[in-house]
């Protein structure tokens, strides 16, 4: 029984490593997009930002589905869903319809974050949450790694499109396995109250308003960095190849990897979030004003730098858990979905923001040189210094206001 409960938690990880993927493989199509699609700096921002504009979108309806309908399902469409999607770009040959293309991923994606959160919660207790996860993001970043180093081989041997028709077929065998293998908890569910109560509720819970912010603001480094501008950085400030600069960008990912276990852990073993949020905010200002502003240095010194800021990036696990606790059960897959729409949020604002600033430069600095890209990737500490100022305003007591906030709302009602 405990193989098959780990199984069935294995199949969203898996749903999720698709999303990531697809999230940040467009930093390394993005020089061949701009060439086959005719791109700007700011149009490739908003080619990529198109998978999360429905993304973020979708995350609230999406924890709404979860709280209520069937996980089995659920899962089987959605996957299906991104498999035809990603057939559909790889056979867009204009800009209007790569961009619809990336809409529907995003909109399909929205399901696999969720659904694993959703899912980790059936399965095991709360104390064991942060922890499991923490595991669950381990496994998936560590694996979105190696697919996108290997990634970056098989597009300089092959092509993008291809990439596209591999993750395809992926999706649809996963989509299968969902339908044919996933189980509902009937038994385990609650009695819901109304759509109205279950959003307004965590719209006036101070924990998740912030959290949320928290997370927007800390995962920057990856929504805009790793995502979109990582490769291109490196290869204009440090001279790498497209290859080396995908393998010390995965390094990121790497470090979420050890550092979403490792902040998973210390959150279940102390249950003090908020020291946990500010102690990783720090030390992520402090390293992302280093690598950013670097001159080249050999390329061991920037793995370890990518690999540390990636581990402080991961104190997004706790804020989660932190969330989680604030509202009530039958409205927490909504709430988690809310902090990890604003997450995601954050890509398009910070990808177009940062591409702007790469072709309007400020002063004489010329547009898309090296120059450029560091005083573009400023926006990244400035994101950092305000995750911190939104950590320090967290409650990181037990006691939350989600009870109150419900009876408050039904009195009402």
């Amino acid at each position: 029984m405990r193989v098959r409960t780990y199984l069935l938690w294995l199949l969203p990880c898996l749903f999720v490593v698709i999303q990531f993927f697809l999230q940040n493989v467009a930093n390394i199509f993005a020089l061949r997009w701009m060439q086959d699609f005719h791109l700007n700096p700011v149009s490739l921002a908003n080619l990529s930002s198109a998978y999360f504009y429905t993304y973020a979108l979708m995350q609230v309806p999406a924890g709404v589905c979860f709280d209520r309908y069937s996980a089995r399902m659920l899962l089987s469409v959605s996957l299906t869903f991104v498999g035809f999607s990603c057939l559909l770009l790889a056979e867009a040959h204009t800009f209007a319809m790569a961009y619809m293309a990336r809409r529907i991923i995003g909109a399909a994606c929205a399901f696999a974050f969720v659904g694993m959160l959703k899912i980790t919660t059936q399965l095991f207790s709360a104390k064991q949450f942060p922890l499991m996860i923490g595991l669950s993001e381990m496994i998936t970043m560590g694996l979105v790694s190696l697919a996108l180093s290997l990634a970056a081989y098989w597009f300089i041997a092959h092509s993008w499109q291809s990439i596209q028709i591999i993750t395809a077929a992926v999706s649809f065998i996963l989509a299968v396995f969902a339908y044919l293998f996933g189980h509902d908890y009937e038994k385990n569910r609650i009695v819901h109250e109304p759509m109205k109560l279950s959003v307004l509720g965590f719209l006036k819970n101070r924990n998740v308003l912030l959290g949320a912010l928290f997370c927007l603001l800390a995962f920057s480094l990856v929504s805009a960095f790793t995502s979109l501008w990582g490769i291109q950085f490196l290869v204009h400030t440090q001279h790498m190849s497209i290859p080396l600069a995908t393998h010390i960008n995965s390094a990121i990912l790497i470090g979420i990897a050890i550092g979403s276990i490792a902040w998973g852990w210390f959150a279940k073993q102390t249950e003090i979030y908020r020291k946990l949020l500010l102690l990783a905010t720090v030390l992520s200002l402090g390293l992302l004003v280093l690598l950013l502003l670097l001159p080249p240095v050999p390329y061991g010194w920037l793995y370890i730098g990518y690999l540390l800021a990636g581990i402080c990036s991961a104190a997004y696990i706790p804020c989660l858990a932190l969330i989680k606790r604030s509202v009530m059960p039958a409205s927490q897959a909504t709430a988690m979905a809310f902090a990890n729409m604003m997450i995601m949020l954050g890509a398009p604002l910070f990808q177009m923001t940062i591409g702007y600033l790469i072709a309007h430069p400020f002063g004489q600095i010329i547009a898309e040189s090296a120059q450029s890209y560091q005083l573009a990737m400023t926006v990244l500490p400035i994101s950092a210094l305000l995750a911190l100022l939104a950590a320090y305003y967290l409650q990181d007591d037990k006691a939350t206001a989600a009870q109150s906030i419900y009876t408050q709302l039904t009195s009402k009602c």
